[in-house]
């Protein structure tokens, strides 16, 4: 009987110093999740914003009722913005700019890895802000 009881700890004991060699070797890997991951459904769409506008403008991007905050290009400059993006949902671009005014754009479908553009025109009451791959 002392015998079983000995193997049994001694079995747990090695099963427990495997477990945590185990749980240890897999933190400093990541192991690729299909719902979060590139090729999934999460990753990043980089966003070149042309401001042709003399007012410098703030960036966000929309999905639903969510709004994320890309940056702000100068007037008359150019921006660059990496945003991590949900690819199941459509990309829109709201455009907020210092002076006052602002347009959205319409939806676009983005895909992983993707370059999109976004162009602030000079005149936005007589030409829309516009998006596209």
């Amino acid at each position: 009987m002392i015998a079983t009881a000995r193997t049994l700890v001694r079995a747990l004991g090695v099963s427990a110093v495997v477990l945590l060699v185990n749980g240890c070797a897999s933190a400093g890997s990541r192991v690729p999740n299909p719902f979060t991951d590139p090729g999934g459904s999460d990753g990043e769409v980089r966003v070149s914003v042309d401001n042709q506008n003399f007012n410098d403008a703030s960036i966000y991007a929309r999905r639903g009722g969510e709004r994320i905050r890309l940056g702000d290009v100068t007037g008359k400059t150019r921006g660059t913005f990496s945003v991590r993006w949900d690819f199941t949902l459509t990309m829109e671009f709201e455009v907020s700019l210092i002076g006052g005014g602002g347009c959205v754009t319409r939806p676009l479908s983005v895909a992983a890895g993707e370059d999109v553009w976004l162009r602030v025109p000079v005149n936005m009451a007589s030409s829309p802000c516009q998006a596209g791959k």
